[in-house]
């Protein structure tokens, strides 16, 4: 079953830390076994009972402080979480190229400095506790 991730608002975001009844709400239909989602950039896999939840990260946004590309590949039906790090020059030579860009230069910088560090959106938490604990 493929989710997006995005619940109710007010409820807390399906993360590796989150509580079992978090992630029944990606899945209503108890016959599904394999649920896929996004939406946190957090690269884990999380068993519960007989169903497995993954989320395979983020290729263009990682949250966890490392600059790399975060994805998961089946092979012969076994999940594998895998990583790759990239040289950002080719797109920070495209950001430099957006003309409304230059009209607000302290986004431009926060924007650029968010990508660059691994945190996308902001160092700040949960992303810097699951970069501590070697999330992708």
């Amino acid at each position: 079953y493929l989710h997006h991730g995005e619940l109710e608002k007010g409820k807390p975001a399906a993360l590796p830390n989150a509580p079992e009844e978090i992630f029944s709400q990606l899945d209503t239909d108890s016959r599904r076994k394999l649920i896929l989602f996004g939406h946190t950039h957090v690269q884990f896999e999380r068993t519960i009972g007989d169903k497995t939840y993954i989320n395979p990260g983020s290729v263009g946004q990682p949250r966890c402080g490392k600059l790399h590309a975060c994805y998961g590949v089946f092979l012969d039906g076994h999940y594998e979480a895998r990583q790759v790090a990239y040289d950002p020059a080719e797109w920070l030579t495209a950001l430099d190229t957006i003309p409304v860009l230059k009209e607000f230069p302290d986004f431009h910088k926060w924007l650029r400095d968010g990508l660059l560090s691994g945190y996308g959106i902001g160092e700040r938490e949960p992303w810097t506790q699951f970069a501590a604990e070697g999330y992708c």
